[in-house]
């Protein structure tokens, strides 16, 4: 009897319990030191200086950012708590545990599926899934929880069409601007609002919000590319084949590279002119079918990887493996083939309309376009966490019951062993670094470990990532200088700086580092100083070409001068 009342309790307040477990199990990791991106692009940005959040809305500002929401809720969390992790964390703990209820409504709502079991499952898997405990723990990733967040009000508002028209159309309009505006990833949702046009009682109405959808899609998917051209490097990148992301950057620091870098820099473009170069790049990356066929095929790749990864199997980490390690032909015809093998299925189904949904929300991360991150990886489980509930609605109402529960127990199991991994950042680029070993995550590392005043193991890290790449990389380069000048000071400080006044010589800016470099040398040396002064008359056009080409030689192939210390 007690045994009846008890396991009534848990079936009245499942809910409750499974939201108090999923906070019980990540607390540990809320605190841990920032990784990834969150350090440029929160922690060390200049999104803190911006005089209010609607600076990042305002094309012409300098603080224009392409995801304005996702940037405006990052000012503000910096201006209430600077830079205590913990709130930023627990910030996208609480907006992942609202789109998992989102999630769950979607399935009663839109999807009608009436057994309830099934209906918790979907909301477990997603909530407590590995894919998710990632982004959560990733703090720049706010921007992806949020065009979620606004992407499923988008497709529930746009179901309620039919009982209310003009109001759930102006709410479907206001969520999905908000959405993107959050992250580019939900640009392909006017195609669900294509899909449900029959639920549109006047067809004029819907022509009148598809254009609206398509407009802003359109637009902003504009002003995303924008953003990545921006970027002189990612300009450049975006012309190439996907197969050829992993040679990214060694043509970059070629002579006639740094040119048309500098040249790039100095030009000033209107809004207009921004937009159609756009457009142009959008062109590129579709109008070239050798580029696209690769990309296709990619795509299979990335999908059946993901899929996978939302059944359990995997070990899941920060930073996947690299390119190169993914291009075997055996790797990609397998996973394309576990692509097929689930695509067929769930289309015999005819369970069509959230396998749609994820359609749409997997194809902008697919490789079919240019995603900077891809120079890294081509697979990164936050990318996929929009499509990932709607996978799971697929699996669960498609698959047979028992499997859907063994599916459950290993997604609890791996999220168990995931928050064990990710207890502290250094735990979880070391695992990062076991399993997969790819370079970039050793930058990672070096963040962390400067965070954590471990300067010899964060200049450590950088000899290791310049032994690894082919190329000097600028951000390696800084760090060099900067950990072995400031703390370090090893006997390698000569050969750190020699590099460190070639970029900044190449770049145009040595002038501003005069005194950083002067302070920076532990000891007095006129022909450092010497050399130094050259460089910077020579950028002030004041030397020939004559010493200006010696001077090079010296930066390039010269050898450490003979002295004596002080």
């Amino acid at each position: 009897m007690k045994a009846d009342i008890f396991l009534k309790y848990i079936n009245r307040y499942k809910y409750t319990i499974l939201i108090s477990l999923f906070v019980l199990i990540n607390f540990v990791t809320l605190n841990n030191v920032p990784w990834g991106d969150d350090y440029p692009f929160v922690f060390e940005s200049y999104i803190k200086n911006a005089p209010s959040p609607f600076s990042f809305w305002n094309p012409y500002s300098d603080y224009f950012k392409s995801w304005p929401v996702a940037y405006s809720f990052l000012w503000s969390l910096l201006q209430l708590f600077d830079s205590n992790v913990f709130y930023f964390r627990a910030s996208n703990l609480i907006i992942h545990i609202f789109n998992s209820v989102l999630v769950y409504r979607l399935t009663s709502d839109v999807f009608k599926i009436s057994d309830e079991r099934k209906r918790f499952i979907i909301t477990a898997l997603f909530m407590f899934h590995p894919i998710s405990l990632g982004t959560i723990n990733w703090i720049f990733q706010i921007k992806t929880l949020l065009s979620l967040f606004f992407g499923l009000l988008t497709i529930i508002c746009i179901n309620q069409i039919p009982n209310q028209p003009k109001k759930a159309s102006i709410k479907s309009i206001v969520f999905f601007f908000l959405a993107i505006n959050a992250k580019i990833a939900v640009v392909l949702l006017p195609i669900y609002l294509f899909y449900r046009r029959n639920i549109f009682k006047n067809k004029k109405h819907f022509i009148i919000l598809f254009l609206i959808f398509s407009s802003i899609s359109s637009y902003y998917g504009l002003i995303n590319i924008k953003g990545i051209n921006a970027i002189w490097e990612e300009r450049k990148n975006i012309e190439k084949s996907i197969i050829e992301y992993s040679d990214i950057g060694k043509e970059n620091n070629t002579i006639e590279a740094v040119n048309e870098r500098v040249q790039s820099q100095n030009d000033t473009k209107t809004l207009t002119d921004e937009i159609k170069r756009s457009f142009d790049s959008f062109k590129l990356q579709i109008l070239k079918p050798q580029h696209f066929a690769e990309k296709g095929l990619i795509s299979l790749f990335t999908l059946g990887r993901y899929i996978t990864h939302s059944f359990g199997f995997n070990i899941f980490s920060i930073v996947y493996e690299k390119n190169s390690e993914s291009l075997y032909a055996i790797t990609i015809f397998s996973y394309s083939i576990i692509t097929f093998i689930t695509l067929w299925i769930l289309f015999y189904s005819r369970y069509i309309e959230p396998l749609i949904l994820c359609l749409c929300f997997y194809i902008p991360i697919s490789g079919l376009f240019y995603v900077p991150y891809m120079k890294i990886s081509y697979i990164s489980d936050h990318w996929f966490y929009l499509a990932l509930p709607f996978l799971l609605i697929c699996i669960v109402k498609v698959f047979p019951k028992k499997l859907t529960y063994i599916l459950l127990i290993v997604i609890m199991a791996q999220s168990v062993y995931s928050t064990t991994q990710f207890s502290t950042s250094e735990k979880a680029i070391a695992h990062s670094l076991k399993y997969y070993n790819n370079t970039f995550v050793k930058e990672y590392f070096i963040k962390v470990s400067m965070h954590l005043e471990d300067y010899k193991s964060a200049y450590d890290y950088t000899v290791q990532i310049s032994n690894d790449y082919s190329i000097k990389k600028d951000e390696i380069i800084n760090a060099k200088f900067v950990i072995n000048a400031f703390y370090n000071k090893n006997k390698r400080l000569w050969f750190d700086t020699k590099d460190f006044v070639a970029l900044r010589y190449s770049e145009g800016n040595l002038v501003e580092m005069e005194n950083i470099l002067s302070k920076s040398l532990p000891y007095e040396h006129e022909q450092e100083k010497k050399l130094l002064n050259h460089l910077i008359k020579l950028s002030l056009n004041v030397f020939s070409d004559d010493m200006e080409q010696d001077i090079l030689n010296n930066l390039t192939i010269g050898t450490k001068p003979s002295h004596k210390k002080n």
